[in-house]
């Protein structure tokens, strides 16, 4: 199984996006279903849409509304490790992503 941070690097890859230093803001944001995020390729933090300030290269995710994961530019960090909420089920919401 793919970590968090490979899952949602592969659902770029797969989207066919822009490098992130290419994207607008240098972010970028999606939802999958239960699953939110946004990736701060910025040097400076960034709020995200429910108020959470995202530090600069790194990754917030929300799982129904509520913070599940912050990780690092290298994947490293804290995930939620509920039933419905754990780093597995949101990489394997990411392999349907895009649709």
């Amino acid at each position: 199984m793919s970590t968090p941070m490979d899952a949602l690097m592969d659902a770029r890859a797969r989207a066919d996006l822009p490098p992130l230093a290419q994207m607008p803001g240098r972010r970028w944001s999606g939802t999958c279903g239960p699953w939110s995020w946004l990736v701060n390729a910025s040097k400076v933090p960034i709020r995200t849409e429910s108020g959470v300030t995202v530090m600069p290269f790194h990754t917030y995710i929300e799982f129904n509304g509520w913070p599940a994961g912050v990780l690092d530019a290298v994947g490293e960090g804290e995930f939620a490790a509920g039933t419905g909420a754990n780093p597995e089920a949101f990489a394997a919401a990411l392999a349907e992503w895009p649709r």
